[in-house]
């Protein structure tokens, strides 16, 4: 039946633009194109009542080793079980909620979702970014989409001081708070860093101690300790101010150290004597000393470059690296009993291993596994100390840092000569290397395992450097 302007209200008549016999389907498409104009203005604002997440809620990190972001959302970031989506925008990735969600073949790991917890907070780990691009977030609740919140990637290189050569690291892992050493040839530096937020938050000096050789933090006690190599001493830092407190000397020279992880003691390695002090950290003296048995090589000791301290669940273990006069090397595994004990530590295994040079020392598994990487080998050697079985694990050219996450059962390794970084799956030893723009060549990673944070010194640019090592 032909319709005619008396069957409409208004003022509508045959001839114009709104009555010009269009098809019943061509005029719902044009009404529903007039309600998204008007109703949604082109990209305006869903329905009243669905806030974009909250952005002071959410943290979003620098890029890790992978370059991946981890984002993060606090309790009432959005709403509880809601499902938050997180984008890469300069990647590629389209989560405004008038927008259909594209993701190119190029970059297949732009965004992704997750089910918020309960109480609004949430984690995104899968997300591949660079330093300064956004990260777009919106979420979805009973089929409304909110409005998005824009996140921008941090940087994670902090400038120390370009006259300085900072070296070695250590982290706070209740505060998040990095203290970073370096030198000027008199004086030594020891640098506060907001490890969050990338911040210096101060400089401490140490007069006259400009050959820092390593640097560990008792939470416990909440001090810091430096060993200075060249005039026998640990310098104690009261964290608290922070504030540097008066030398205690050292015997024998001291060459590294390591804190109990239940804290109230460090253990100092001695480089003439093979032997272990134990730093008491709330009385700030040395309680009793223990020297290693070379039972295996019959050579002479010339030095300890590293040592760690584990826990079995019952002792702290003591795992070191002592190097002998004909070039030889051997990890000694011990217990602790304590100064009331006689004798302190009890040797529980020693195995020789062949590294050309050391660069790098972690352990794992109660001490049961050693990591130490060589640098003329451009691999890492792992010892299990129960079998006295190694293997050499290949990584990138000349790796020095290393450090094991428990967590997800990784190793990591700075490779100084290829300005990279490998990744060790500890179940299979298999090793992937990625490249590292910034040039690292630490020692020695401060690590924080309650968020996967990691602090390191890079000397070649006198920066301190953030990792998200997961």
């Amino acid at each position: 039946m032909q319709m005619n302007s008396s069957n409409y209200h208004g003022s509508r008549v045959p001839g114009s633009w709104a009555g010009a016999g269009l098809p019943g389907m061509t005029w719902l498409a044009l009404a529903i194109f007039i309600f998204i104009l008007a109703g949604c203005g082109g990209g305006a604002s869903p329905p009243a009542g669905i806030p974009a997440p909250v952005s002071s809620a959410i943290t979003v990190t620098a890029p890790n080793e992978n370059g991946f972001v981890t984002i993060t959302g606090a309790a009432g970031a959005v709403p509880g079980s809601a499902t938050v989506t997180a984008g890469n925008v300069n990647n590629g990735a389209v989560v405004r909620w008038f927008e259909k969600p594209f993701v190119s073949v190029a970059h297949a790991l732009v965004q992704d979702s997750v089910v918020a917890n309960a109480d609004g907070s949430f984690v995104i780990t899968t997300v591949e970014a660079q330093v300064g691009h956004t990260i777009r977030l919106r979420y979805t609740l009973n089929s409304f989409i909110s409005e998005t919140t824009d996140k921008i990637v941090p940087n994670n290189v902090l400038l120390l001081d370009s006259a300085l050569t900072p070296r070695y690291a250590d982290i706070h892992r209740a505060t998040n708070i990095g203290y970073v050493t370096s030198g000027d040839g008199i004086n030594g530096q020891i640098f506060q860093v907001d490890v969050t937020g990338l911040a210096l938050l101060t400089t401490l000096t140490i007069n006259n101690e400009s050959d820092i050789q390593a640097i560990a933090v008792d939470e416990v006690n909440n001090v810091a300790m430096v060993i200075n190599d060249s005039t026998d001493n640990l310098t104690p830092i009261d964290l608290t101010g922070p504030t540097v407190q008066a030398a205690v000397n050292i015997a024998n020279n001291p060459q590294n150290l390591a804190v109990s992880p239940a804290g109230g003691y460090a253990v100092v390695g001695l480089r003439d004597t093979n032997s272990l002090s134990i730093f008491n950290t709330a009385t700030l003296a040395v309680d009793c000393t223990y020297q290693i048995t070379d039972g295996v090589l019959g050579a002479t000791h010339v030095s300890t470059p590293f040592l760690q301290i584990d826990n079995d669940g019952a002792n702290d273990i003591v795992v070191s690296l002592s190097q002998f006069d004909n070039n030889s090397y051997l990890v000694t595994r011990s217990r602790v009993d304590g100064c009331a004990a006689v004798p302190p530590l009890v040797t529980l295994q020693q195995v020789p291993v062949n590294i050309g040079n050391p660069g790098g020392f972690a352990v794992y598994n109660n001490g049961i596994d050693v990591f130490i990487s060589d640098r003329d080998g451009d691999h890492v050697v792992r010892v299990n100390m129960s079998t006295a079985a190694t293997t050499d694990i290949d990584v990138g050219d000349d790796p020095i840092g290393i450090v094991v996450n428990s967590n997800n059962n990784q190793a990591y390794v700075i490779n100084s000569g290829g300005n990279s970084i490998s990744q060790i799956d500890l179940n299979s030893n298999a090793a992937t290397t990625f490249l590292d723009p910034v040039g690292l060549s630490a020692t020695q990673f401060g690590f924080n395992a309650s968020n996967d944070a990691a602090i390191l010194a890079s000397p070649t640019d006198h920066t301190a450097v953030i990792l998200q090592l997961n």
